[in-house]
């Protein structure tokens, strides 16, 4: 889905510049150069709007869930990666930071961060939040991740949708 829709969205693109380009002559015949001078800065003026804005995404954060005090071994901080989605061309990763308990010998969750990664064309993800939790099992973690997705057809929104990601990391 997220292939044919990045294809939908640079064919758009690319047709938007064929257009731009047959304005632009045509405004530089029948108005002179000075507006399509105005027309170009007034086009990238308003192309370059959104990078303006603050970004809102979580997209890099770091959610911690507890810290390695002294009941907890120290510098023995382990990090793992797993895949919550993989697909054709593009895949979201799970990075946990983790240590073991010095009674219990417990695998606890420190922090965690997700990504997304390869073809993301038109599909804007935003991570909302990421909990990571003990099992009775000593070596399972399980992990909840919630990010909205966001689906642009030339930088309009079309569609948001709410996806949670629900599953085991085992520890060997």
């Amino acid at each position: 889905m997220i292939l044919l829709w990045a294809l939908v969205n640079i064919s758009l693109f690319l047709f938007f510049v064929v257009i731009c380009f047959k304005a632009v002559r045509l405004i530089r015949i029948n108005l002179g150069k000075a507006a399509t001078i105005v027309f170009v800065i007034g086009m990238f003026s308003f192309m370059n709007q959104d990078s303006n804005k603050e970004t809102t995404t979580n997209d890099g954060k770091i959610w911690s869930f507890a810290s390695a005090n002294d009941s907890l071994y120290k510098g023995t901080i382990n990090s793992l990666s797993t895949s919550i989605e993989n697909t054709m061309i593009n895949e979201r990763t799970l990075m946990l930071n983790y240590t073991q308990d010095k009674e219990t010998k417990r695998y606890i969750p420190l922090s965690a961060s997700i990504s997304m990664s390869g073809l993301i064309s038109g599909c804007e993800w935003t991570p909302v939040s990421v909990a990571v939790h003990t099992t009775s099992d000593v070596h399972t973690l399980t992990y909840s991740v919630n990010v909205v997705e966001t689906w642009r057809l030339l930088n309009f929104t079309l569609y948001k949708q709410f996806r949670d990601y629900k599953g085991l990391i085992y520890i060997p």
